[in-house]
């Protein structure tokens, strides 16, 4: 990151101390996640309201759009 983007990186260092909960979390929550945009987003709040609550980490790559490449970019950044 620039030198500029100081709030970018507080937030990316705040979510590794503080993972997002993807059982609870809000939609602006999620898109704090490095490549999660609103459409993920949208489809991770989807899926939940759909299904319940994640049992594990690993159901996530159930939802559309988040393969395991992905999954493994962003696991650090979510628990349940």
């Amino acid at each position: 990151f620039e030198k500029g983007n100081s709030n970018i990186n507080a937030i990316i260092d705040n979510l590794e101390q503080e993972p997002i909960n993807i059982n609870t979390c809000t939609i602006d929550q999620l898109m704090m996640i490095p490549k999660i945009g609103i459409t993920k987003a949208t489809a991770i709040i989807e899926y939940r309201n759909n299904n319940g609550f994640f049992l594990n980490i690993d159901e996530l790559k159930k939802v559309s759009g988040i393969g395991n490449a992905l999954f493994e970019e962003i696991k650090v950044y979510i628990t349940i």
